[in-house]
């Protein structure tokens, strides 16, 4: 399953429409409904907008399909970053420098490399 696929059932899991969405994390009238059609791959940024937008979503699992979809509202940080368990270590400590404008940058670069490899 793709990044796309798993964004499409947060979105039906959220049970709001695509267009509702696309606005909610500032994309383009279309946006999303254009990439799940395509089965395109979605960019670093747009990741991070969404998951800025809904910090009750797993970055674990929208990025790699593991752990549940939704974080228990007790790991969610006071600055609304998830964490998906206490055991994941690599991943909380990962995601504690999602505030760092370079590093997030870093890891979206990272991302999109890895989704044009896939392509390839």
């Amino acid at each position: 399953m793709k990044i796309v696929d798993r964004i499409k059932l947060f979105i039906e899991y959220k049970n709001v429409s695509l267009r509702k969405f696309d606005e909610s994390i500032g994309m383009s009238k279309g946006y999303m409904s254009r990439q799940i059609k395509s089965n395109a791959s979605v960019g670093g940024d747009v990741l991070e907008k969404i998951i800025d937008t809904y910090p009750d979503l797993n970055p674990i699992w929208l990025l790699q399909g593991k752990g549940e979809m939704v974080l228990p509202p007790n790991v969610i940080n006071e600055q609304g970053i998830g964490y998906s368990s206490a055991s994941d270590a690599f991943a909380n400590t990962l995601l504690q420098y999602f505030d760092h404008p370079e590093i997030r940058k870093k890891i979206g670069d990272i991302i999109d490399q890895h989704l044009q490899d896939k392509q390839d």
